[in-house]
This record gives C-alpha cells, structure tokens and sequence, in this order.
C-alpha cells in the first residue's frame, strides 16, 4: 500500500481530517505527533512539492515496526512541520534545540589511517545531497525528478579525468548493461515496502540512473532514496584515500550542478545537509569497512554491538542493516551523522576500527589457542585434542554464530564436568561433528551408523505401575527445539523472543484439557510468581553451568512458563531448552501421563507450525535436537517419585546397582544434584538415544515394578532378621 492508499490520502492536498492510527506505536512518530499537532498541521501543504503531514508519517500510520517513521518531502517540510520534525531529530540525535551543525570535508585534518596489517576487506563512504528548488524523493514531482537527471546526467560530463565515467538511465537500459551493474553491485532496484508507502518509487523507473567512473571506484545514484547519493569506494582499508576522493567528487558534483543551474545543495545552518529521512541529517555520511573480526565472533556479536556502542560505531552483516551477521566478517561504520563533522566522523571510524583490529587479535589468542580444559576426566578433554580444535576453532555456526570455544567452556571453566560440551543450534552437531560424534557415540553407546527412531504411540505400552506401589507422583518431560532457532547457549536476543512469541500465540489453540495461561517472567506480578513458587513450577537464574553455557544471557527476557488449569501440563520456555514439555500428576499412573504428555507434544508442534510453518528439529541420527548431548534422541525422562524403604535398608549403593541392570536412574528427591532424603527416591529411565520414547517408558513401569516387587521381599527379610546386640 503505498501513500495513495485511503489511510493516507483521503481528503484535500492528499491529508486527512482525523487523527491516524499510528500502527508503529513505539515509534518517534507516535510519541512526537499528538492530535492537537495534527489538527494544527494536516491541513498544510509545502510550495515545493505539495507534500503533507500525512504522506510524511505514511509508514509509520501503515507499519507496526518503525523506529523512527516519518520522511521529509522537500526542504519546506523541515520548516513547515518544525513542531513535528524538530522533536523527533533532537531525540533520535541526542543535540540541543539550539544547536548547529557544521560541516568539514578537509581531509588533510585526518590523522593515520586504518591499519594497514587489519584485515579489511572494503572501504566505502557515502553521503546524500539535495538541489534546492527540487522536492526530495517522498514529495519530488515528475517533472522535478527529471529536471535533477537531467541537471546531472549534464553536469557530470564536467567532472576532472579521474572522476569522469557515464550516467547509464535506468529508463531504457540495455539489458547488457543492466547485468554487468548488477555483477557489481551498483544496481538500485524498485520493491522496498518502506520506500514504496514514503512515495519514492512513484513513477518507477523514471528519472532514475547511475553514473560511476572508470576504475569503479566513485559512484552517484540518482533519485534514488535521495536526489543524489554520492559514494567513494575501494578495495582494501585506504579510508584517507577513499574519504580523499569523496571530498573531491562532492566539489565536483556541486561545482558542475552550480554551473549548469545556478542552483546549491541544501544545507541547513542547523541541520546540515538536507535529507529525506531525518535520521541522515547533518553529514548524511556513512563511512565504512567490512572488516573480518573472528576474535570478536567467539568472543559475542551481543559483546561486540556494546563494544561499538562505547567507540561511536554500528556494526552490520556484510549484506546491509537487515541482511543479519554471516560468518566473521562485520561492515563496521560511524553511528552518528548529526552534531559532527565529517573530519570527525571519519577519524572515529578509523580510530575505532584500529581499537576493534587490537582487541581482535587478544581474543584470538584466547578462542583460537588449544584451552586447558579443567575438566580432566570429561568426554570433552578424551575427544577435544588439539589437532581437532585448530582445525575448528575459526568457525562459526550460520544459524547463531555458535563456536567450538562456547560450545566446551563448561569444561573449560570446571572441573567437574563428565560430558562438559553443549550446542548452540542445530548447525553445530553438523559444523563440529568431529567434536561430538565420538562424545554422543560414548555417552550414549551407540554406534557410528545407528539411526534414531521417535514413537509416541501410548496405545503400545502394555500394563502400568502397580497401584499398591508407594508413589507420590509421576512426571515425563521431554525438549523440544524449533527449527530455523539457535538453542539456548547460542540463541540470540531476537531468536529467543521469537520463540516466545511464536509459542504464546501458539498455546491459546491448545485444546480444552491443556488450556491454560502462559507466564513471561519479564514483568511478572509478585502474586503470580509466588504461586509458581509455591506449586515448584518456576525455574530461576543462577546456576553457574547454564550462566558459563551462555544460557542465561540477556535473563529473563523472552523465558515465561505455562500450564494447563489442572496443572498437569507445563511447558517452560527458553530455559535450558527452547521448549521443556512437561506431563504430571500425583500418583503411579505412568500411562495416564504418557498419553497426555502425547497430546501435548502433537497440540505444541501443531500449534507452532500453523502459527509459522516451522517443524521440530528431528535429525534422522540423533533424534530430537537438544542443547545438551545427553539429551539427544527422546529427549525424555520419565520418572515416579516412590517410597523404597527396604532398598535404603539394603544399601543406596545397591540400589543404584541394581537400577542400573534395570537400565533405571535413581535420584534423591530434589533432583540429580540434590542428594537422597529418607527412602523416596526419583526413579527414572536412563537411556534417552537409540531407543523410542514408548520403550522407555516400558522399561520405567517394568523397572519400577520390580523394585517395587524387590522392596517388599527386602522389608520382609528385615523385619525377620533380628538387630544386632
């Protein structure tokens, strides 16, 4: 829907009588356009370019993720919607009501350079200019847009020897042209939702076109989101020479336009040159280098972001703001552009990226060197040798940017670990197979080419737990990790609040039996936290593995908890899976809970792929992926809490003998690390990979049984052996 759509369009000079619905309710344009702005406002429209306070918040009326939302139409619309715009650029550009930019391109003020050993690929810098008299793209008429080509198209013939090129008009073509524009990477094309609804692909492609020199390396786009943008580019990490080149091509570019028109850029005594997004205001310069920083992957792209934060850069993925973060290599560039010069935004960019380039190499020292491992004894410190780590070490993970050093810190960090390795997606039991093939084949014993099958089928266990047992209560829980997600110790930010939010809408069409209410723990009522205490539903931050793991980052955010009314159905989000999928109930019925546990399973995984088209990560070797190897396969545990009072007699050490014949894990009550309290014991299946959930759930009542059976005969022979005097 572009700014011709009835929202936008309705009513004289393309405004509209009532106050909009501003979609992007956390946008400036939201917090800074107030009803009584409007009504004094909408009814305006600029000399220049007939543009309106209507068209200028065009997105952020149509779109509900705008930061900003608001575009100028031409130079007026700065001044005739002043109580609009001023706010909103004084806030997102953190300057005074009374400030004034000024505007420096003397490159002789530069000092050193980017370091010419720092591995940097590219180096581009930017700006945008605009012609006075002429609307910018959002408001610009027809007839203006190609009087701008054709001021252009005309003055660039004037431009000195190693600026000189050709204009090629995107109106007509040759397709010959078209494709070697796009092999470079210079081609501008039409279908951005944004631009469309600010009204700069009117009349596509029409007065549209691009010059570049000869050797490529000196670019202007005409019409594009701006009258003119104006780039330097070149291999390599000359800033000097490539901000050098741009400072002459804008004189150039200005000079030609002034003689052929009479006519200057725009700039503003306080805002700087003139742009239509009010966030270019000032330079409208970005100045860049795409730059491989490993150190800093392993190390965390959260980290670095922080990092470029505190040195006045933004950091990208090499494809662009939205394009996300591909291997190593970053476009790291200057994060202001109003409030300082060029000179300044250009020395920060170098300075920074020299600082980055330094504390690059420390963090390779620390990721990319074979680490001790504390952990002596762990499977991480029999499968991690060296020869296996250098080969990895450099790598990191598409899904999450996960890395071998992550993936072992456990072992890294402690002594105690048995397995001490964890995964950051599913990507990194592909990526690292070298490392967790042979642990997953020893923890679990299973063999290099065994196949992993899932059934959930509770029609096929035959019996239960006796009902004379002693059991306090029964719960089966299982993981469950959606594809396309990084898992817990490597999710990011985004990722683990789409998981949230993808489940929270998933779970309101669960059936009737495990409706219920899902809890985030960002901003949990006090009330509704204690209950969740009370019923030991909740999971806390805290636990020095998962926080070393990097599994509780950013805590709580994107965590809650759900659970059915009867509370008999939970499933925890984000903790140290991505969904924990929990069936329970007081007393022995084993099967009872299976079968719900089923259900429920089938209504997540329903839910979730109505809601986003998305399966469970099933991998045909190691069944249902889960951030802990120990988990593969079922992912399940199913355990009874049961009173053994002949077995604690017999000897813990015997029971736990025997539990394991029985292939049967006996805990203490409070969990695995909690030790054993009295004679209720946490008896549960040992096995989780190379067997179904169905047999191991047979195996848990059969086991169960047995020790039951056993713990009568060992009563019996207690009681009927006489103490010793």
């Amino acid at each position: 829907m572009g700014c011709g759509s009835s929202q936008v369009a309705a009513g004289a000079n393309g405004g509209i009588s009532d106050f909009p619905t501003i979609k992007s309710t956390h946008s400036l344009v939201a917090k800074h356009v107030n009803k009584e702005k409007w009504d004094k406002l909408h009814e305006h429209s600029t000399a220049t370019s007939g543009f309106t306070l209507a068209k200028a918040i065009a997105c952020a009326v149509e779109f509900d993720n705008q930061h900003c939302g608001i575009y100028a139409g031409d130079w007026d619309s700065y001044k005739d919607f002043a109580d609009v715009f001023d706010p909103i650029i004084q806030e997102y550009h953190g300057i005074s009501a009374d400030a004034k930019h000024t505007s420096d391109m003397d490159f002789s003020k530069i000092t050193g350079n980017v370091n010419p050993d720092a591995p940097v690929h590219s180096t581009r810098i930017r700006v945008g200019r605009s012609i006075d008299g002429f609307g910018l793209s959002p408001g610009i008429t027809q007839e203006q847009r190609l009087g701008v080509e054709k001021l252009f198209s005309s003055a660039c013939k004037k431009f000195p020897e190693e600026l000189a090129g050709e204009y090629y008009p995107l109106t007509g073509m040759d397709e010959k042209v078209r494709q070697q524009l796009v092999d470079d990477h210079f081609l501008f094309v039409s279908g951005d939702r944004n631009l469309t609804v600010a009204g700069m692909e009117r009349d596509w492609p029409e007065g549209r076109g691009i010059f570049h020199n000869k050797e490529k390396t000196f670019l202007v786009w005409v019409n594009e989101e701006d009258q003119l943008r104006i780039i330097s580019m070149q291999k390599g990490g000359d800033v000097l020479g490539v901000f050098k080149r741009l400072a002459q091509g804008i004189k150039a570019v200005g000079d030609s336009v002034k003689e052929e028109s009479g006519k200057d850029f725009c700039l503003d005594e306080k805002y700087g040159y003139i742009h239509s997004c009010p966030t270019n205001l000032g330079t409208g310069m970005r100045a860049s280098v795409h730059i491989d920083l490993p150190g800093w992957t392993s190390h965390g792209v959260d980290k670095l972001k922080a990092r470029c934060e505190e040195l006045s850069l933004q950091p990208r993925g090499t494809r662009g703001e939205s394009g996300g973060q591909t291997g190593f290599t970053y476009d790291i560039s200057n994060k202001h552009r109003l409030g300082y010069s060029e000179v300044q935004l250009v020395q920060t960019m170098i300075d920074g990226v020299n600082k980055l380039y330094e504390e690059d190499l420390a963090f390779q020292k620390k990721y990319f060197e074979f680490p001790e491992i504390k952990s002596t004894h762990s499977l991480v410190a029999k499968h991690v040798t060296k020869e296996r780590y250098e080969k990895l070490a450099r790598h990191t993970t598409a899904t999450s940017g996960f890395t071998l050093y992550k993936a072992i810190a456990c072992a890294v960090e402690f002594d105690n670990q048995h397995c001490g390795i964890y995964a950051g997606d599913w990507d990194s039991y592909k990526d690292f197979a070298d490392v967790f093939d042979p642990i997953i084949q020893e923890y679990h014993g299973i063999s290099a080419d065994a196949k992993h099958t899932s059934d959930m089928d509770f029609s096929k266990i035959t019996g239960n737990v006796n009902p004379d047992a002693p059991v306090h209560s029964t719960r089966i829980r299982v993981g469950r990790s959606i594809d396309g997600f990084g898992l817990s110790p490597g999710i990011t930010k985004e990722q683990r609040v789409g998981v949230e939010k993808l489940f929270s809408s998933a779970c309101k069409k669960f059936p009737e039996d495990l409706a219920g209410e899902y809890y985030p723990l960002t901003g949990m009522d006090e009330k509704v936290r204690q209950q969740l205490v009370d019923d030991h539903f909740l999971f806390v931050s805290g636990d020095r593995n998962l926080t070393v793991a990097g599994m509780e980052r950013d805590w709580p955010e994107g965590r809650g908890i759900f659970h059915n009314k009867e509370k008999t159905f939970l499933v925890w989000v984000n903790e140290e899976d991505q969904l924990r999928i929990i069936s329970m109930e007081k007393g022995g019925d084993v099967l009872g809970v299976f079968k719900r546990l089923a259900k429920g399973i089938g209504a997540v995984g329903d839910s979730v792929k109505a809601e986003c088209g998305k399966d469970f990560c099933l991998d045909e070797k190691y069944g249902y992926v889960h951030s802990c190897p120990t988990n593969l396969g079922t992912g399940m545990r199913a355990s009874v809490h049961i009173d053994l009072p002949g077995w604690t007699a017999e000897g813990v050490d015997k029971l736990k003998a025997r539990c394991e014949e029985l292939a049967l894990q006996p805990r203490g009550t409070r969990g695995e690390s909690g030790g054993q309290t009295g004679h209720t014991y946490d008896i549960s299946n040992k096995h989780r990979l190379g067997y179904s959930e169905v047999q191991l759930v047979q195996t848990m009542i059969d086991g169960v049984n047995k020790l039951y059976e056993e713990d009568l005969a060992l009563q019996k022979k207690q009681a009927e052996t006489p103490a010793a005097e």
